[in-house]
């Protein structure tokens, strides 16, 4: 299975991840075999938290379109016994970015090859049972006409002579249409055809309601009782679970555990998988080192105003290639319109993944959209007026326009169905029922899978380096608010990060305290026992979950100079704290890399960091907390720190391939007012306030990847994991569900208590005003926008995770510690100068025993929930 940090067997029982080098020759197998020497421990996969919150089931589907949604059905009939959980990245079943999305898809055993005739004959019946059990209309039989050329060949869709030759041999019902004499008088609307041009009418054949069927077969298997759906659930990894595998213990068992990771941090643990995922298969099968030979096609569709005295028919118009052509009966009953649309695709319309597919109907003149306005007011002049929409969908698309349909080589226990050439959705029950089937291990009595075999010759392959990277989420910069891609989970990784700490009341006032570096960070803790790592284990997680970026980073970088050229990268980390999180992930990178490139770290952080644990942590000196192999013990790895703050300039002009930083840069150069009724901005009331801590975000955002541009050479790549603040308003701490506490509202008001009882001053229960910012989605992306920094902003998109400890999971103690790793400075460094260290440090303490007590009396409602945005960009 491909992945940057592969999953192996440990002695504890918990999946590790193998460092191997970037060499197709050195891929693991399908029977998981792989060079010794790649598999070294980088760290656990999971921390134990995380591990021991898996949920079991038999079965897991990704994607509830067509497929998914016949699995889950056929499923739920064949072995009522067996439970399952189909996993949708979308807000609905079929949703609206799909290729099932819609009201109608065509039905009809008008084929010129006998094998898909004999489908739909079957697959008819299957649908009549659906709709007697669900006691839904889903079928209209309306009756199609296939007409246009009669010397095409044989297109996708096969064509007009061969399907009447075959619906002669089968006897089916149908009346041929010899001239354009017989279609215009058949065809109400028709205003033009080809000398040449013929139809044939099969009166059996119709349309589905696509979404709706959807909708009915996923409700029929979650009535079941033992199937559920879960929306807005993106898959972000698939492994074997090696410690659970069958009883031989052999990679490959069909009785071995595979674990399905999810953007919000929920591990499915079951013995079959089904992957219906149609356009992004192939992001999934790069989890398995598997890629098809599969193009995604931008479709168009739309919808035209229906003459009222017009009965239009469904039909289907056979030109060449580029010349296919469909519409729908009409739909809608105030403003009656009939569906438009086209079977192909030009050749700009063609992608190898969904992370280059843009939704936007191509309205350019001569494009498709003018295309088919054309041919509607040419061909059906009266029948159809104005044009009311247009849409497009996806389709998986193979060389040989065969659907796949097939168990995994190499893992007996995952299925797929995806490449549906834009004609799988008449035969959803069948094809539910064999994948039904092989998820079972029985044998498909139905109709012979075996054309759709993914073993078929030039249709897969093994992932190489020159494979194009697989993106989860790629959101083009001018687009960066509209991603139907849904989030992808991460965990939470803490780092305090200030300049030189001034704060000032609106009007710089002078600081209140003195200290050596001002407002800047005091870690929290003894100095070289590496706190910071020990209390905040979601910080590893925060840190893995960026790897599909860095390998995107990477593959742009080997693209860049190539393979062999590549001998040194020199890597920066901003805002680096202890530097615990990130040593697992320098392994990976090293790994990724060719074996004679050597990697050149510096973490950087203020001057104040806790730098003595950062090397105890590199030299081995201190364990890390996941047991990961120091840095000093990984053959050409070199590391240094900086100890310069990230506002200003920290290596020289062009000298820096990759820059990362891990929940560091919502951290302010200043604060820029105080506030006296909240400790955060997201919690204050003044309006004037929010407008300055906002001026200073911006101006502090601009600054940091301003000085980014200057270090990186040109095509150096940059990612980011930035706590801030999604669309719906959520950030770190409040998760907008209720009855939830909001961590900030709780923080200020043990503060607000302290200073009503005279505990603490006004002025010092304002100047625990928190200097750090959560952007959003558009103050993220504006500087790459207008091209004021230098850098191409190449993906962003929001990660999300529930709190480890939170929700009574943790105890109050442990809990109170990772919210103290970052947070400990603020109130510490708000307390006056006249008052000695050990009163400073008992008043901080009271102030984290009071939140702690209010953990203690409603645990469950407590949590520490992390959002954070992910960037990757470019230096241009």
């Amino acid at each position: 299975m491909r992945r940057l940090w592969r999953p192996g067997s440990g002695h504890d029982g918990h999946e590790r991840f193998y460092s191997r080098s970037w060499n197709p020759s050195k891929r693991c197998s399908s029977d998981g075999a792989a060079d010794p020497a790649s598999l070294r421990a980088v760290g656990r996969r999971l921390t134990p938290w995380l591990a021991q919150h898996a949920r079991d089931v038999d079965v897991v589907i990704v994607g509830a379109g067509m497929a998914g949604t016949a699995a889950a059905y056929q499923l739920s009939k064949q072995d009522p016994e067996m439970n399952g959980v189909v996993l949708e990245m979308g807000d609905a079943v079929a949703h609206e970015r799909s290729s099932s999305y819609g009201e109608s898809r065509m039905f009809r055993q008008m084929y010129s090859d006998p094998y898909f005739s004999e489908l739909q004959t079957t697959a008819l019946r299957m649908w009549r049972e659906l709709e007697a059990e669900s006691g839904t209309k889903l079928l209209s039989e309306n009756g199609l006409l296939f007409y246009g050329e009669p010397d095409t060949g044989e297109t996708v869709e096969g064509s007009i002579p061969s399907a009447i030759s075959m619906m002669q041999q089968r006897g089916i019902s149908h009346d041929v249409l010899p001239n354009t004499a017989a279609l215009y008088a058949t065809c109400d609307g028709m205003t033009y055809a080809e000398q040449a041009d013929m139809g044939v009418i099969e009166h059996e054949a119709g349309s589905v309601n696509s979404s709706l069927a959807c909708e009915e077969m996923m409700r029929l298997a979650q009535e079941s009782g033992r199937w559920q759906l879960e929306l807005n659930c993106q898959v972000t990894d698939v492994w074997r679970d090696s410690d659970k595998a069958g009883s031989n213990g052999i990679s490959g068992d069909e009785n071995e555990l595979y674990c399905i990771l999810t953007h919000d941090g929920q591990i499915y643990r079951a013995r079959k998988v089904v992957l219906c995922a149609g356009a992004w298969a192939n992001d999934l099968l790069a989890h398995f080192d598997v890629q098809l030979d599969m193009e995604v096609w931008k479709v168009h569709w739309g919808h035209y105003k229906i003459q009222s005295e017009k009965q239009p028919r469904q039909w289907f118009f056979f030109g060449k290639e580029d010349a296919l052509f469909y519409g729908f009966p009409k739909q809608g009953d105030h403003t009656p319109v009939g569906k438009v649309g086209v079977d192909f695709a030009p050749a700009r319309d063609r992608m190898r993944s969904m992370s280059h597919f843009d939704y936007t109907p191509d309205e350019s003149p001569g494009g498709v959209v003018a295309q088919i306005d054309a041919f509607v007011s040419e061909r059906w002049g009266t029948l159809y007026g104005e044009r009311q929409d247009m849409y497009t969908s996806p389709y998986a698309v193979t060389r040989d326009a065969m659907f796949v349909l097939d168990t995994l080589p190499g893992h007996p226990s995952v299925s797929l169905f995806t490449a549906g050439n834009g004609r799988a959705f008449k035969f959803a029950p069948l094809l539910g029922h064999a994948l039904g089937c092989l998820v079972r291990g029985v044998p498909e009595t139905e109709f012979d899978i075996s054309r759709m075999a993914v073993s078929r010759p030039g249709l897969m392959t093994r992932l190489d380096t020159e494979a194009q990277p697989v993106e989860n989420s790629i959101v083009d910069a001018s687009d960066t608010s509209d991603s139907h891609v849904q989030p992808q989970e991460q965990q939470h990784h803490h780092h305090q990060h200030l300049g030189n700490g001034t704060v000032a009341k609106v009007c710089d006032e002078p600081p209140l305290t003195s200290a050596a570096f001002g407002r800047a960070h005091v870690p929290y803790g003894e100095v070289g026992e590496a706190i910071y790592s020990k209390l905040t284990l979601g910080c590893f997680d925060v840190v893995i979950k960026s790897m599909d970026l860095l390998e995107s980073a990477l593959r742009a970088m080997v693209g860049i100079g190539g393979e062999k050229e590549l001998s040194l990268v020199s890597m920066v980390d901003f805002g680096s704290a202890d530097g615990g999180p990130e040593m697992p992930m320098i392994q990976a990178i090293k790994a990724l890399l060719p074996p004679t490139c050597e990697l050149d770290v510096c973490f950087e952080d203020q001057p104040n960091n806790d730098f003595k644990s950062l090397f105890y942590l590199a030299a081995g000196l201190k364990p890390l907390p996941l047991g990961s192999t120091p840095l000093a013990d990984i053959p050409g790895v070199y590391y240094t720190a900086c100890g310069r703050g990230f506002f200003e300039q920290c290596r020289p002009a062009a000298s820096v391939d990759l820059c990362t930083s891990y929940t560091a840069v919502h951290w302010l150069s200043r604060v820029p007012c105080l506030l006296d009724d909240a400790v955060h901005h997201t919690t204050t009331n003044s309006v004037e306030a929010k407008r300055a801590f906002r001026a200073q975000a911006e101006a502090d955002w601009r600054l940091f990847l301003a000085h980014r541009a200057k270090e990186l050479r040109p095509g150096g790549q940059m990612v980011i994991a930035t706590l801030a603040q999604d669309p719906a308003g959520h950030c770190l701490g409040f998760n907008g569900k209720s009855g939830f506490k909001c961590m900030y509202e709780e923080m200020n008001s043990c503060w607000s208590e302290m200073k009503q009882s005279g505990r603490i001053s006004q002025h010092e229960y304002e100047a625990a005003t928190f200097p750090n910012y959560y952007r959003s989605t558009e103050e993220l992306s504006a500087p790459f926008l207008d091209g004021s920094v230098g850098l191409k902003l190449k993906h962003l998109d929001w990660r999300y995770s529930e709190c480890p400890y939170g929700r009574g999971k943790g105890s109050p103690a442990e809990l109170i510690g990772t919210i103290r790793t970052w947070s400990n400075s603020v109130f510490l460094s708000a307390l006056s100068d006249e008052r000695c260290a050990e009163e400073k440090a008992a008043l901080v303490d009271e102030l984290y025993e009071r939140y702690a007590q209010r953990i203690a009396n409603d645990p469950s409602h407590h949590a520490m929930d992390y959002v954070h945005a992910y960037l990757l960009a470019e230096k241009v």
